[in-house]
């Protein structure tokens, strides 16, 4: 039986459209979602829940680079990410219920929209240090 790690690396082999860093990025949005958002242990995730998942993760991580950094492991949109899960679900690295498809996943948001954000600053006394909160630009 195939580890995760070979799995993986057996994809990307056999379908060069997306690299290591995209999957990762998955499988960490995908724990973002669980831990940050819907604060349970295990239950499935739907692709709306997903999409929200990675695209706060993406702001959580890179902030104003979001977009950019995505674009750079060739995530250019909601469809990339749904492309990215089914590569994944049909390797057996994720699962998938009767009802999911990959049409889930078509212009669920605009990235441009998603990621066009602006940091509001702010200084913590208590942690002396200065806080960074994302808010979409208008």
């Amino acid at each position: 039986m195939k580890t995760i790690n070979e799995k993986l690396y057996y994809l990307i082999k056999h379908d060069r459209k997306y690299e290591m860093e995209a999957y990762r990025f998955i499988f960490d949005s995908l724990n973002y979602t669980f831990k940050n958002m819907l604060k349970i242990e295990k239950r499935h995730v739907t692709g709306k829940e997903l999409l929200n998942g990675c695209r706060l993760y993406a702001i959580d991580q890179f902030g104003c680079l979001a977009k950019t950094v995505l674009n750079e492991i060739g995530i250019h949109n909601t469809r990339d990410i749904g492309e990215l899960v089914y590569n994944l679900i049909n390797h057996n690295l994720l699962g998938k219920q009767d009802s999911d498809k990959i049409e889930d996943f078509n212009n669920i948001f605009n990235f441009n929209r998603a990621f066009n954000l602006k940091p509001k600053f702010k200084y913590d006394l208590v942690k002396n240090k200065f806080l960074t909160k994302y808010i979409q630009k208008r």
